[in-house]
């Protein structure tokens, strides 16, 4: 009896271990299917990172050179725009130069010796602002002033004997008299041969008055008044 127990307890035993080993090797099957499951699925993902990345890097190379193109374009059009406005500048800069040389010419033409502008700016005569260009031809000065407001131009001509009356009038200047530069000046006898000293006392006595016709200068301007040299002497 003792026996035929021992040899039942074998069996048992015989038939769990083949049982286990059968669901032993199932789980192993399982787990490995699983696991080349997972390895597949990162080989796949990995191939499709690398796909991704390398669709960027192409997408990336294309928009440079796009962005490469469509900047060339942008630098050759700005540079055709900028040629042209260079040389409409450079027409217009030549074309003033040309003027200015015509207008000294002429000018020299006129007055027989050589014309320089000693004084170009804006200044309030008899109440107006003006943009005022000073031309010298020996010690006569021809002024000419731009009105904005109404687009006229006064002319007046200031001759060496206004001048030479003019400093015997005020032989030191007026007091706080500047140059056209706007620098002062020491108390000095004034003498003819000092541009900004005259030019600066210049600018202190002109006046606006109207035109006389009758004498028969400036008829080339058609200005309502003229620019004329006042001796008043107000700063003694």
């Amino acid at each position: 009896m003792e026996r035929k127990r021992k040899q039942a307890a074998k069996r048992v035993l015989l038939i769990q271990s083949v049982v286990r080993a059968m669901k032993g090797k199932q789980e192993f099957q399982r787990r490995k299917t699983k696991v080349i499951d997972l390895q597949r699925q990162a080989k796949l993902l990995k191939t499709k990172q690398e796909a991704r990345k390398r669709l960027k890097e192409k997408r990336n190379k294309c928009s440079c050179k796009i962005q490469a193109l469509v900047r060339g374009n942008v630098v050759r059009n700005e540079i055709v725009v900028m040629s042209k406005a260079a040389a409409e500048i450079q027409k217009v800069i030549r074309g003033k130069i040309a003027r200015r040389k015509a207008e000294e010419y002429r000018l020299k033409k006129v007055m027989g010796v050589l014309v320089t502008r000693v004084f170009h700016g804006g200044k309030e005569i008899s109440g107006r602002y003006l943009k005022l260009q000073v031309l010298r031809s020996g010690n006569n000065y021809l002024v000419s002033g731009f009105d904005p407001e109404t687009c006229e131009t006064y002319t007046g001509l200031v001759k060496e004997q206004q001048i030479d009356e003019l400093i015997r009038s005020f032989p030191f200047g007026p007091k706080q008299v500047k140059g056209s530069s706007g620098k002062r000046f020491p108390s000095q006898p004034l003498r003819k041969s000092e541009t900004e000293r005259v030019i600066g006392l210049l600018m202190s006595k002109l006046i606006l008055v109207p035109r006389i016709k009758a004498l028969g200068e400036f008829e080339q301007f058609k200005s309502s008044s003229t620019i004329v040299l006042t001796y008043e002497n107000d700063c003694r």
